[in-house]
């Protein structure tokens, strides 16, 4: 078993049992989010080694591996399309809304 504490928020730690299992994981941490990465295998119980490597973010958790399904891809009849702004448009003032308060 390994555990590095390099610079203030990145970790760095791995370690394997006897039964096989091995994990490995790294972290370095941001200003305002921090990513994870790491991976863990076992021998599953038909003796096929199975890893999974993963990162975390703020968008949350990834994992990927040759045994864990996947999800279909979104057909192309449903598919939004991609925006193509990079600012906020602005609003239209010319043509401002008149309300009238009526108090009695």
């Amino acid at each position: 078993m390994a555990f590095d504490i390099d610079v203030p928020g990145r970790y760095l730690y791995h370690f394997k049992t006897n039964n096989g299992i091995a994990v490995m994981e790294q972290a370095a941490l941001a200003k305002d989010a921090g990513t994870v990465q790491g991976a863990y295998e076992w021998t599953s119980p038909e003796g096929r080694n199975d890893k999974v490597e993963y990162v975390a973010d703020e968008i949350g958790f990834h994992p990927m591996a040759a045994h864990l399904p996947v999800a279909p891809g979104v057909p192309e009849a449903i598919q939004l399309p991609t925006p193509r702004r990079t600012r906020r448009p602005k609003l239209r003032t010319s043509n401002p809304v008149k309300r009238k308060v009526i108090l009695k």
